[in-house]
């Protein structure tokens, strides 16, 4: 069994205004922007990234998340998924079975604006489209809910974690693939760092900025070298 793991961060979901069909961007009010479509209406920001000034993103991944999940047959024609998308062929060519969404659902109401939770649903709902086997993959989410920009209560948490929610008693698993892109730092670094623990050598590490293609990064397999070099 081959598992995927994915952090997802506030710019997984975007829109593309040369390609927005029967939707439009209503600018009128410049402190509050909107997506529309007859009565659908949703708070967008513009991607301020160099070159992806065409790009708007929802103003709050929580509320914006949650308002596309109830709406998500309306939006399904027009939304992005600009970071993640290549993960479907690689799904589909690397015999993956189990996949991990991690997300953020803060009790902090002060910077639960920018939670991740419905966004996880979303891509989902992407993935059994798009995917081949689609209905043999299992799907499990982890909620970081509390310190999320403290490293040290998310190693401990992740620690805590990750044989719990990864996998189910007695599975054995083959590969681990990561594919921490987006999301916190502080969560992706913990959550690698205890992979690489556990799993050693079982785990591989992909990324992709918005603009480039999927690759493996190779330092995992030169931390797990040192440090046996180093026992």
């Amino acid at each position: 069994m081959n598992t995927l793991i994915i952090t997802l961060g506030n710019s997984e979901i975007q829109f593309n205004e040369k390609d927005l069909g029967d939707f439009y961007i209503d600018e009128t009010n410049t402190d509050d922007i909107r997506l529309k479509k007859g009565h659908i209406s949703l708070q967008v920001r513009k991607n301020v990234r160099l070159n992806k000034q065409i790009w708007w993103i929802p103003v709050s991944s929580r509320d914006g998340g949650r308002y596309i999940l109830e709406n998500f047959d309306v939006f399904s024609g027009v939304i992005k998924f600009p970071i993640v998308e290549p993960l479907v062929d690689f799904v589909n060519n690397h015999d993956i079975i189990n996949i991990v969404w991690v997300v953020t659902d803060q009790d902090d109401l002060k910077h639960s604006k920018g939670d991740t939770l419905y966004y996880s649903e979303i891509i989902e709902k992407y993935f059994r489209i798009q995917l081949q086997n689609a209905e043999q993959i299992r799907y499990n989410t982890i909620k970081v809910a509390q310190n999320v920009k403290d490293i040290d209560c998310q190693y401990i948490f992740f620690r805590n974690k990750i044989s719990d929610i990864l996998f189910d008693e007695g599975t054995i698993c083959d590969q681990i693939y990561l594919f921490a892109q987006g999301g916190i730092d502080q969560i992706n670094h913990a959550l690698t760092l205890q992979l690489l623990q556990k799993y050693k050598s079982q785990v591989r590490i992909y990324q992709k900025a918005e603009d480039e293609v999927l690759k493996e990064v190779l330092f995992p397999h030169m931390f797990i070298k040192d440090l046996n070099r180093q026992k």
